[in-house]
């Protein structure tokens, strides 16, 4: 520490830590008063749930190491690697990097195998090898995505199709098609993007065209992941629960549209929730999952439908100051032309999250709705969940530290 001083200041939002705090404490208050009048089995939930936010506020507590660990990770071992294996002029080191790209490869589907009874689990890698490969590859095109995302440099579209075709492989192995659905959400979103700003740089109203454009692609893309329902029976029974939901064999959708219609204006409240329905002989209403896979059905019952809309309101909000820290921060490391920097990288996977996030959210409220099948995503701060929570709350200490330059004299410190 004394060879290299502290330079760098704290830049994060005062309301990012707080609206954390918020949200998990109302999930947690959820789960406690879940665990405590509801099925039998859920007894011990709460206290699980309050050992996994114990060490989130650990990770957190660890911002600053933890981001600086990370952003080395991603210049030496990512990008390094990345950029070697495709652009280098030194024989041995393009075909190290090469070595390492495939270890990383075979390591993560070999894990993706190891568990993929756990789907979960699955998911999470997956997050991760999505969030690090495709945020270091956003990075390094910048805005020269559009020619990339059309395949115009074969470089560019090897390094696109290693970030992204390895989490499909990996949750295609678990059988995990809701977090595929989030990833669908996420591509269409970023070929949305792409179209936009290329069409507003030939003059024309790119917004427009770019979202009836990835708006298209997303009904494409979902009209093929449902018709490919018919090859597994899971998927295939969640379809017909969405579309028949009071005469399917899956009774769960049915179920969440008789709980929501059943909660007053301003909800039940905390120790009046009917988990288990009225007038039943032992525990036989909301699903098991109810704070995994529905939590925004829970939420309603709490607060009501209105006070729920805001709570979204806000928790989406919330998730929009952090993607706009992180843009502000990855253009200010640019003008410092410090592209190559691990903490400019860091930045994009951050944001990435952010986007996945967002996506994750509106495809669990659009489940619990009707609005699409049920997924079994949760809802990211909010929901049970040891794996998504950690991971989640990590991230979340990541955007917390933002270290900015500063100059001393004349002289400015490199990251």
């Amino acid at each position: 520490m004394e060879k290299f001083p502290d330079n760098r200041a704290m830049l994060s939002s005062a309301w990012i830590y707080p609206l954390f705090v918020g949200f998990v404490t109302f999930g947690l208050m959820i789960l406690f008063d879940l665990s405590t009048r509801s099925y039998l089995s859920l007894r011990y939930i709460f206290l699980n749930h309050f050992k996994d936010l114990f060490w989130c506020f650990v990770f957190i507590s660890l911002a600053r190491p933890i981001s600086s660990l990370l952003s080395w990770g991603l210049k030496t071992m990512v990008a390094n690697n990345l950029l070697h294996s495709s652009w280098g002029n030194i024989k041995s080191a393009m075909t190290k990097a090469r070595v390492w790209l495939l270890a990383f490869a075979v390591g993560y589907l070999g894990l993706a195998v190891f568990i993929h009874s756990d789907s979960a689990k699955v998911a999470e890698l997956s997050k991760i090898w999505l969030m690090v490969f495709l945020g270091v590859f956003l990075a390094i095109n910048q805005r020269g995505l559009i020619n990339h995302l059309f395949f115009r440099s074969k470089k560019m579209t090897l390094l696109l199709a290693f970030a992204v075709v390895l989490p499909f492989i990996a949750l295609g192995i678990a059988n995990e098609k809701g977090t595929m659905l989030v990833f669908l959400f996420l591509f269409t979103f970023l070929v949305g993007v792409a179209l936009s700003n290329k069409i507003f740089q030939m003059g024309g109203r790119g917004y427009i065209l770019g979202v009836l454009s990835s708006t298209a692609i997303l009904l494409l893309l979902m009209m093929v992941l449902v018709n490919l329902s018919g090859f597994d029976a899971r998927t295939a029974e969640r379809v017909n629960a969405w579309v028949n939901p009071f005469v399917a064999s899956n009774d769960q959708m049915a179920i969440l549209h008789w709980f929501r219609d059943s909660v007053p204006m301003i909800g039940y409240g905390f120790g009046d929730i009917p988990w288990c329905g009225y007038h039943l002989s032992g525990c036989q209403g909301v699903p098991l999952q109810m704070q995994s896979d529905y939590t925004i059905t829970s939420v309603m019952a709490v607060v009501g439908i209105g006070a729920s809309v805001v709570l979204m309101m806000v928790y989406f909000a919330w998730l929009a100051l952090i993607a706009r820290q992180q843009m502000a921060f990855a253009s200010e490391q640019m003008k410092s032309r410090l592209l190559s920097g691990g903490y400019f990288l860091l930045a994009w996977v951050i944001l990435l999250w952010v986007v996945i996030t967002v996506f994750q959210a509106l495809v669990t409220i659009s489940g619990n709705l009707g609005i699409l099948p049920l997924t079994g995503v949760t809802l990211p701060f909010l929901s049970y969940g040891t794996s998504n929570l950690w991971l989640n709350s990590i991230m979340l200490s990541l955007a917390l530290f933002q270290p900015k330059l500063m100059l001393d004299g004349n002289k400015p410190y490199a990251q």
